[in-house]
């Protein structure tokens, strides 16, 4: 009788410990399949969250003027200088909708904007030696470089591509996960 109280445990223990394996599994599965249905905003934000972002480089090679009078009749001196223009956005503007229905993500993207302006600081001054005020030249000069990138379709077309490249990227293995589809605003 001892022996079939043995054998019994025996039996028991691998028979609950898979019943418990197959419970997990199957509590497992459920979470997943769930999880697959639901696709949160708040979780595409957090893939998408990496502050600001440059989208596109422009390097200007420029003169700019400085003049004496603020009508901008009377020429002070012109400046030679060379700079680095970097445009992009600050992630967190992106908003995104779910459409359940459609399965689809609709990205909708802020406007690509100048970011910084890096004057070089081997500016140089036409002509050499009249009376010139550095800060007032780099004043100038990045002016000068704003309004050039400002006027560039192709600077702010490639970074809107570039954009929607990176939003693509960061994004497709959570939408492709959850079996949506990805649409721009």
């Amino acid at each position: 009788m001892e022996m079939n109280k043995k054998n019994r445990r025996n039996i028991i223990i691998p028979i609950l410990s898979i019943v418990i394996v197959l419970f997990a599994v199957v509590i497992k599965y459920s979470l997943n399949e769930d999880n697959k249905k639901i696709l949160t905003t708040s979780a595409l934000m957090e893939v998408v969250d990496v502050a600001d972002l440059s989208t596109a480089k422009y390097t200007y090679n420029g003169i700019a003027d400085v003049y004496k009078d603020s009508e901008k009749k009377k020429l002070k001196y012109h400046v030679l200088y060379y700079s680095e223009v970097k445009v992009g956005v600050n992630m967190k503007d992106i908003n995104f909708e779910i459409d359940e229905t459609q399965r689809k993500v609709i990205a909708k993207l802020p406007e690509v904007q100048i970011q910084n302006i890096d004057v070089d600081e081997n500016i140089k001054f036409l002509p050499e030696n009249k009376g010139w005020d550095i800060k007032e030249a780099y004043k100038a000069c990045e002016l000068d470089a704003n309004a050039e990138a400002n006027e560039s379709e192709e600077l702010f077309n490639t970074a809107r591509k570039s954009l929607k490249n990176m939003v693509e990227v960061l994004t497709s293995p959570l939408i492709n996960q959850y079996e949506y589809e990805l649409v721009w605003d």
